[in-house]
Order: C-alpha cells, then sequence, then structure tokens
C-alpha cells in the first residue's frame, strides 16, 4: 500500500490539526491494532486507574530522597537506567504521565490529574474523538502545563523509549524549545530501519557500533547516535554454544499493531501460524517429536491454541532467562533474543523466510538478520534451515561486541546534559 493512500495521510492533508502528527500512534492503533492474535488489540474501554493514588503517594515518598544542586532528568526508558544515572549525578523522575514505581517530581495535584485524565483519552477516545476539535484544544492545555512543569521543575533532559508515544512526542518538541536535550534508549536491536522513527530526539542511544552504522546508512547523522552498550550485558568472551535438537525452543513471528513513521505495511496475520507449522515441518523430518513456542507478550496465547499443532508445540512460560538456559537451541525470527539466547550460551538459529524479497509480515529483513554480517547465519529458506540444523551451523560469537558495547557507560552524557 502506497502511503500516500493512508487514512492517517488523508487525515493529515485534510483536517485543520496541527497535533495530528503527534497523534499517529493512536490513530493507527484504532485501525491496526485488532484481531484475536492480539492479547490486549484496541477497543473502546474504561481506563479508569483506582490504584493511582496509591501509586502517586508512593512515588512522592521516594522523591524525598534526591540531591540538591544535582540536575533534574526526566526518564521512563524500558530499562531501569536510573541507578547509573543517579551514580553519575543527576536526579531521575519518571514523566508526570507516568505514575509508576519510580520517583516522581512533586507538583500541583490538580495538574496531575488533568494529565492522567488526557492520558487515559488517548488510549479509549474514538479515532473521531482524537480528531476532533475539542480533544485538540485538550491537547493545547497540555502543551502549556508540560511547559511550565519542564521550567518549573528545571528539568535537564528528558530521556523515552520511543518517539511515537502522543505526550512523549509532545514532551520532545517542548524540549525543543526550550532547548533541553532528549534522547531515545534504544530498547532492544531494531527490526527496522528508516529515517523517521527514532530520529525526532536529540540523541540516540544505541548498543553497539554495528547498530550505530545501520541507523547511518539509513539516514541518521552520525553525531546522533551516541553507543553506550546496555546495563544487562556483559562481556561476551569464547564459550561453548549449546546446540542439538534434545529441547528445542521457537519464538514466534509476531506483527505490528500500528505502522511506522515511513510507510504503510499490511500484514497477513495467518502467516504467523505458517511461520510455526513450517518450522515444525522441517523439525519433524529430523526425528523431533515436540517442540516449546514462545509468544511475544503482545500474543494471544489461546488464538494459537486453536491454530497451531498443539500435540507437537507446547507453550513457553519460564522467564526468558530460565527458558534460554534450559533450552538445547532457539529457532526464531528477527528478534532482541537473538542477542539473549547467544549471551546465555544457546545458538539462536535464525529463521526469517523470504517471500518476493520480504518476510513473512511484508517487511524488510534487516541486518544481521539478512546475512549480511558473515559472522551471522541466517536460514531463509526450509532448505536453509534444515542445513543449519544438521551440520549444527553456530554463529562466530565475536559479533557479539559489536551489536553490544562493553562495559555499559554512559558517562559521555555529562558533557552533554548540564
Amino acid at each position: 500500500m502506497n502511503q500516500k493512500t493512508s487514512l492517517y495521510n488523508y487525515l493529515i492533508d485534510n483536517k485543520n490539526n496541527p497535533d495530528l502528527e503527534i497523534l499517529k500512534c493512536e490513530i493507527d492503533q484504532r485501525i491496526y491494532y485488532y484481531g484475536d492474535q492480539f492479547k490486549s488489540p484496541y477497543k473502546h474501554k474504561n481506563t479508569t486507574d483506582y490504584k493511582f493514588i496509591l501509586r502517586l503517594i508512593r512515588s512522592l515518598i521516594r522523591t524525598q530522597n534526591f540531591v540538591k544542586g544535582n540536575p533534574n532528568i526526566i526518564s521512563n526508558a524500558y530499562f531501569n537506567l536510573e541507578n547509573e544515572l543517579t551514580s553519575i549525578g543527576y536526579n531521575v523522575f519518571s514523566p508526570p504521565w507516568d505514575i509508576s514505581s519510580k520517583r516522581f517530581l512533586a507538583f500541583e495535584f490538580d495538574t496531575l490529574i488533568k494529565l492522567k485524565k488526557v492520558n487515559d483519552q488517548l488510549s479509549d477516545y474514538s479515532l473521531r474523538h482524537l480528531i476532533s476539535p475539542e480533544f485538540n484544544s485538550k491537547l493545547q492545555i497540555i502543551k502549556n502545563i508540560l511547559k511550565k512543569y519542564f521550567e518549573k521543575n528545571k528539568i535537564k533532559a528528558f530521556i523515552v523509549p520511543n518517539d511515537i508515544a502522543p505526550l512523549s512526542r509532545l514532551s520532545i518538541d517542548l524540549c525543543k524549545e526550550l532547548k533541553i536535550p532528549s534522547f531515545i534508549f534504544l530498547h532492544g536491536i531494531p527490526g527496522r530501519y528508516n529515517a523517521i522513527d527514532e530520529n525526532r530526539t536529540d540523541f540516540l542511544l544505541v548498543w553497539g557500533e554495528e547498530i550505530k552504522k545501520n541507523y547511518i546508512k539509513n539516514g541518521f547523522s552520525p553525531n546522533k547516535v551516541i553507543v553506550v552498550g546496555h546495563p544487562i550485558y556483559r562481556e561476551v568472551k569464547n564459550q561453548n554454544i549449546t546446540f542439538n535438537l534434545d529441547d528445542v525452543l521457537i519464538i514466534s513471528k509476531s506483527m505490528n499493531g500500528g505502522q511506522h513513521g515511513d510507510d504503510v505495511i499490511l500484514t497477513d496475520r495467518g502467516n504467523l501460524i505458517l511461520y510455526l507449522y513450517r518450522v515444525e515441518e522441517v523439525l519433524k523430518a529430523m526425528g523431533v517429536k515436540k517442540a516449546r513456542v514462545r509468544l511475544h507478550p503482545s500474543e494471544n496465547e489461546e488464538w494459537y491454541q486453536e491454530n497451531i499443532d498443539t500435540e507437537f508445540y507446547t507453550f513457553d512460560h519460564l522467564s526468558l532467562k530460565d527458558s534460554l538456559k534450559r533450552s538445547s537451541v532457539v529457532i526464531g525470527p528477527t528478534s532482541t533474543v537473538f542477542l539473549d539466547a547467544m549471551y546465555c550460551g544457546t545458538n539462536y538459529v535464525i529463521f526469517e523466510p523470504l517471500v518476493n524479497g520480504t518476510d513473512l509480515i511484508n517487511y524488510p529483513i534487516v541486518a544481521p538478520f539478512d546475512g549480511s554480517d558473515k559472522r551471522i547465519v541466517a536460514s531463509h529458506s526450509e532448505k536453509e534451515l534444515e542445513y543449519v540444523l544438521k551440520n549444527k551451523v553456530i554463529h562466530d560469537i565475536s559479533f557479539f561486541k559489536d551489536y553490544v558495547s562493553t562495559p555499559f557507560d554512559i558517562s559521555i552524557l555529562k558533557n552533554i546534559i548540564h
């Protein structure tokens, strides 16, 4: 589908609402995030959170421990960077719309309620309400509230896990206006690249040099992308990699509930099931009687149970670390689990069947899952998958240091955040 034929582009071109660009993520979810394959597909729902006050009180109690004189940073990165940022001299707080167990900067109670109400409406309102002048006026009020919040609390930096959530996008724009540096801390090894997404903040914090190179190849400024590593991973030295068919784990091929910034790509959800049947066919031919399948957190197990061969597949519910340590080999598509498995010493066999140059959900396959890094073996057909399994072809673990720099080091931020 050409992007110009999409509903989103029609709305941008024909509605007099400058904030529709900020709302793209929510607009997309109203249209694309549907179907039983998702654990929590979008539906009109009441998002009232009765634990809000309790979480607010807990956050305010934690707030009392900040160090006066240290610069204040707002962060809701997927990984808890609070300890690392605190250790280099910053006070770290949650965004005012995200009342979590993290520390929270005190603010007028009625303002917090307004922010929470609008955030709930972003999840709850229909498309018709989201694009209405009435909701646009609410966003203008929220802009002013957030601006006062950033100024009053002397916020010196803003760190987010992505640049598509509406209030994050709005805050990124505010940071540019207020000359406050903004950052994305990359939450996984990328499954797609374009010159729009992850490019809205001032800086992008990535795990390794190879990831940085891939962003630069896709139009990012080299000065924007900063390699910091990851707080979970340590140096991987030469190790024995487990690879046999005694206890096989399959990672499912999941689909997106929205669109990316550069294109509209539609997916046949039946291919999610097809992926598992194609892996099953290869494994059965090699004498494997059973395998475990691990779903993406967004996926609905009941839907899979109704559609896959449950005589062959059982569902994996262990923690990721325990699951990988138990497994004798992991087979899966483009996923950060690739790094996790190799880090745990279990070979991850990349299986990305090609259909007319794209994967089964109609997306281009990106490095390193496309085979462009010769140290990393990628299977793009059942025949190639069978070859890798029969011959126990293991990745050259030397790749790891180039995708995850060690040790984790964010001290470079001290040159940017003052």
